[in-house]
């Protein structure tokens, strides 16, 4: 009886001790061919930009002594330390979101919930697989850390530390990634809400407590950068543990909100991975919409009906797409889109106002009205691409795109009324962008502290310039990547992808130019120019001549080659059209 009972308790811990769905999850990420692509580029990308980084001591160190190049180490060290918190900020939300969205899709979680894996062993095993292919990549950069602590000036303690942080950071934005794909009913759903949320999370009480200091300026004297940083494993690090020495127990009790975060993610995850697996997909903003339409309809009669816009024709006419499109689409309809535009303008001219006009001087309004210019793009940038990437692999998706080819519309045609319906989009997302580009070259011209290179006018017109390149230029990237792909989740990443890539080449171009030396160093400068962020960049931190020698010169040279490359694209994406929509 005894046997018999030992046998069914080793049973019983061999069955939980498994992991199958975890060996099922590296099973197939080991198949993948796109796991060894992307493993290959992350090295490469990391070791070519860790070399053209590193001091200029240690990269000309042929002509000097051997002294002279000791001592960087540490310098080395922090710079791939924060290369590897660039990647995982690009990487792991990716690879995280579609956890358990994936299985939905394929209406496979159900047959989960059938085996004899608890709701807790799924989202813990779904985790780990989504950590092992991260933590892959973490490992490309040990032989360069080994590098670094060669140079020397690198104490062993600093750099377990920063390791630590690196970690902590990766079980964070994992922990968020994976509630966030238990939530969502989509891939693509829970990739955006990802890097929403984490705007939030990481962004929201900096700012939060940089609003209160703006209109309650006697608060800026509080040392609250310990505080506000509190969720931020790496800062947290930096600032507690790095330069403020303290004891084992202090610097656990500082962590603690980090780590308690990662636990509060997952149980979050596991709460709504039951709750939320059949939920059916649902556009939430539509019935928002409407109960605004109606609770509008109702204080409207107060005013005898009045009607401040009104569509031209309610019959789709020679353009039926275009019709669909801004009748049928959440983010199509104008009224729709004007109440988006309000409710977006108004907090926002009133946060630029106060960090315009209450700010103590014009460095302090030029930090902080730029960190709001940044996240502003940035967000603006990822609504237009994710949108407009969605636009055609949609119609795959919903089986409704062959319904669309059998009309007598040419696949170009279907295409151009498309991306016309798309500019409603983008005029919504400029009117912010340029508000506060219009803010801030007043305050700058009202202001005499003023630093700026070529002065309000030249940077609100190179800025209105960008705004209006850029955001067709990016629709239209976003929808000849659409046409090539075949699932939401390919374009979003595509298109997300390539924008941070070609974004991502601003340091290393930054870098390039200013070893170029003294001869023609303005003209050789230009090449940073090939970095769609980089003139922005300088235009926001008043070095514009920077890279041409004079601020007029540069924004033109800048809008002319935008300009070119946009037309290209868009010449590209409609003589593809018809093979890549009828194939």
């Amino acid at each position: 009886m005894s046997r018999a009972w030992l046998t069914r308790l080793v049973r019983g811990v061999r069955a939980r001790g498994s992991l199958p769905l975890l060996a099922k999850e590296l099973l197939e990420t080991a198949a993948r061919r796109r796991t060894y692509v992307m493993r290959v580029l992350y090295a490469l990308a990391l070791y070519a930009v860790f070399v053209l980084l590193m001091p200029r001591n240690t990269l000309r160190g042929l002509n000097r002594t051997t002294i002279d190049m000791l001592g960087s180490g540490r310098q080395m060290f922090e710079t791939l330390v924060a290369l590897q918190y660039f990647g995982l900020a690009l990487f792991l939300p990716a690879l995280m979101c579609g956890r358990i969205t994936q299985e939905k899709e394929r209406d496979s979680l159900v047959l989960l919930f059938l085996t004899e894996l608890r709701p807790w062993s799924i989202v813990l095993q779904k985790y780990l697989g989504g950590l092992v292919l991260m933590l892959s990549f973490f490992l490309l950069g040990l032989p360069l850390a080994g590098v670094a602590y060669a140079f020397g000036g690198l104490e062993s303690h600093r750099a377990m530390v920063e390791l630590l942080g690196l970690f902590l950071m990766c079980l964070q934005v994992g922990a968020l990634a994976l509630f966030c794909s238990a939530w969502c009913r989509s891939t693509v759903g829970s990739f955006i809400m990802t890097y929403l949320l984490g705007v939030v999370f990481y962004a929201g009480p900096p700012l939060s407590w940089l609003l209160l200091t703006v209109f309650c300026p006697s608060l800026s004297s509080w040392s609250s950068d310990r505080f506000v940083f509190l969720l931020v494993p790496p800062a947290v690090i930096e600032m507690n543990l790095i330069y403020r020495p303290v004891s084992a127990a202090d610097g656990m009790l500082w962590l603690a909100p980090s780590v308690a975060s990662i636990f509060f993610f997952l149980i979050l995850a596991r709460g709504f991975l039951v709750r939320r697996a059949l939920t059916p997909s649902v556009n939430f903003l539509r019935p928002l919409f409407q109960r605004i339409d109606r609770t509008m309809k109702r204080l409207n009669r107060a005013t005898g009906g009045v009607v401040l816009w009104r569509d031209s024709t309610n019959l789709p006419g020679d353009e039926p797409i275009f019709w669909r499109e801004t009748h049928q689409r959440v983010l199509g309809k104008p009224h729709y889109l004007m109440r988006l535009l309000f409710v977006v303008e108004t907090p926002l001219v009133l946060l630029c106002t106060g960090c315009a006009f209450f700010q103590t001087s014009y460095r302090e309004e030029l930090v902080v009205l730029s960190v709001i210019i940044g996240v502003l793009s940035a967000l603006a940038a990822l609504l237009v691409s994710v949108h407009a990437a969605n636009t055609i692999v949609s119609e795959r998706v919903g089986q409704t795109l062959e319904v669309l080819l059998t009309t007598p519309l040419s696949a170009r045609e279907i295409v151009r009324q498309k991306e016309r319906a798309l500019r409603r989009l983008q005029f919504v997302v400029a009117i912010p962008l340029l508000t506060v580009f219009a803010i801030e070259a007043y305050a700058e011209a009202g202001s005499s502290g003023s630093i700026r290179n070529g002065g309000p006018i030249v940077y609100f017109l190179c800025s209105a310039l960008m705004v209006v390149i850029y955001l067709p230029m990016i629709t239209w990237l976003s929808l000849w990547i659409s046409l090539r792909v075949r699932t939401r989740f390919q374009a979003i990443i595509g298109a997300v992808g390539l924008l941070t890539l070609w974004t991502a080449l601003s340091p290393l171009l930054f870098f390039v130019a200013d070893e170029s030396g003294s001869d023609h160093a303005g003209w050789w400068r230009s090449v940073v120019l090939l970095s769609p962020v980089s003139v922005g960049f300088l235009n926001e931190f008043s070095s514009l001549p920077w890279s041409l020698g004079n601020p007029w010169l540069a924004a033109s040279v800048n809008a002319a080659l935008y300009a070119t490359i946009a037309l290209l694209i868009r010449w590209r994406l409609f003589a593809d059209a018809e093979s890549l929509l009828r194939r």
